[in-house]
């Protein structure tokens, strides 16, 4: 299975493909918006992992982007977030799922696969 990580930590970014990479995931890592685009049209992940936060509140903006597109709609998002409060901006993004930060890598690649294609 295909997995986009869109975040613009960089330690994040190489613990997290060495996690997914081993636990059987094809792992691809987008620095931007822009490209985070690019590379959901020839990638094709199958889920994107995203950073809300990623270079300021561009997070949930890429979210309902990608939601909106005919060609992309169908990916499976999850949201990473710190925020845990009732009111939180998460709440207003079409994510499949939320994870909250602090959160295990365990955790992060159970959630992957709950969201999986089932054919996958």
């Amino acid at each position: 299975m295909k997995v986009l990580i869109v975040d613009d930590n960089a330690d994040f970014n190489r613990i997290a493909t060495r996690v997914l990479k081993n636990a059987g995931f094809e792992v691809m890592l987008a620095a931007g918006r822009e490209s985070a685009v690019g590379i959901c049209h020839y990638f094709h992940p199958q889920i994107v992992l995203l950073d809300m936060e990623f270079y300021g509140a561009e997070g949930i903006a890429f979210c309902r982007e990608l939601k909106r597109d005919p060609d992309t709609a169908h990916i499976r998002i999850i949201l990473m977030t710190g925020f845990k409060e009732p009111g939180e901006p998460a709440l207003n993004c079409p994510s499949d799922a939320v994870v909250h930060k602090p959160f295990s890598f365990a955790e992060l690649v159970r959630t992957i696969r709950t969201l999986s294609p089932r054919e996958i």
